[in-house]
């Protein structure tokens, strides 16, 4: 159990799990989900890098699982503006390091039942995106 704050009212709540904020992109509204705790504990180190691709991952899949239309493809190319590499090309070792934690993670969080399936997505031999199943 955790406390969180109501973001309309600034009040802490006492919520199973943690609440994610996350904006409606039509709407640009707050959106509050409480997702269990659990889901934080995946088995890769938490970095600094590491959090903010966890958080960007849990934002994404739970805007997937708010608006049934939403597109299930997250594109490397988003994590690494997110994490801040602009030129992927010079850095191929982090970025192998990358896709290794997220699968780390989705396959962490596909056998918590919070995802059904991912698949990740190439373009000839480059990695393009990752397709997530809810």
């Amino acid at each position: 159990m955790s406390v969180a704050v109501d973001v309309a009212l600034n009040v802490p709540k006492t919520v199973e799990g943690f609440t994610v904020d996350r904006y409606d992109n039509k709407s640009l509204t707050a959106i509050e989900s409480a997702i269990d705790i659990k889901l934080l504990d995946t088995p890769v180190s938490k970095t600094n890098d590491i959090i903010v691709l966890q958080g960007f991952l849990l934002r994404k899949i739970e805007a997937m699982k708010s608006d049934r239309t939403a597109d299930r493809n997250i594109l490397y190319d988003d994590i690494y503006k997110i994490l801040g590499i602009n030129e992927p090309q010079k850095v191929k070792n982090q970025l192998q390091r990358i896709r290794k934690y997220m699968d780390t993670m989705l396959e962490y969080w596909k056998g918590e039942k919070y995802i059904t399936d991912f698949i990740v997505n190439k373009k000839g031999k480059s990695y393009y995106s990752v397709t997530i199943y809810i």
